[in-house]
């Protein structure tokens, strides 16, 4: 499981200004960016800065302190990035991107739903991806009559045989732009994989 966290040494800048009633138009292309810098912590605005994790104990790629990007990530990069990571996938990280990553494709809204891929990057180098879902909230008839939604994360993968704190930020940046465009987020799919380490990641992180 990676590393838990402090949350208050860094902070996030967060650009938000084509999401919102955007999100579900959405295909491709990056539209999200949140970069890791030194300076202190303020609420979570378009544009705002929210806290940030240090870097995990051990880091695969380079000592730490590293500038992480999030943003999405269009269906030609997911692509390339998971045919890339198949050469030093275990069994089981194989089995998620040749069933789970490469199948999958952002789109717009359509038929009720919408598909985003999230990407944790440092400069050019993918250290992560998160594909995630945003339908219809059915969770119970009040949220069903008022026509509310819900981001769900699908499926989370971290670049084979590297620690980094990539998991923890494509959680926390989902949670962020469920709560910045009204949805609400469900961790709940990942449960089903990796033995469920990254749903009990979520659990810890948002007391859920």
């Amino acid at each position: 499981m990676p590393a838990m966290v402090d949350l208050k040494r860094h902070r996030w800048f967060c650009c938000l200004a084509l999401l919102g009633t955007a999100l579900p138009a959405f295909v491709g292309g990056p539209s999200l960016a949140l970069r890791r810098q030194r300076g202190s912590v303020a609420p979570l605005r378009a544009g705002a800065t929210v806290d940030l994790p240090p870097p995990p104990t051990e880091v695969g790629e380079g000592g730490g302190g590293e500038e992480y990007e999030i943003r999405f990530v269009d269906n030609q990069e997911r692509e390339q990035i998971a045919q890339q990571w198949l050469t030093l996938a275990s069994e089981e990280e194989r089995k998620i991107l040749e069933q789970k990553v490469l199948p999958f494709r952002s789109t717009a809204y359509f038929t009720g739903k919408s598909r985003l891929c999230l990407g944790a990057f440092i400069g050019p180098n993918c250290q992560g991806l998160g594909l995630t879902e945003v339908r219809m909230d059915i969770q119970d008839l009040a949220s069903f009559f008022m026509d509310k939604r819900v981001l769900r994360v699908m499926t989370l993968i971290t670049k084979p045989k590297v620690q980094s704190e990539a998991a923890t930020l494509i959680l926390q940046a989902s949670k962020q732009l469920a709560e910045e465009t009204g949805y609400r987020a469900d961790f709940e799919p990942l449960q089903e994989q990796s033995s469920g380490r990254y749903w009990v990641l979520a659990r810890s992180l948002f007391e859920l």
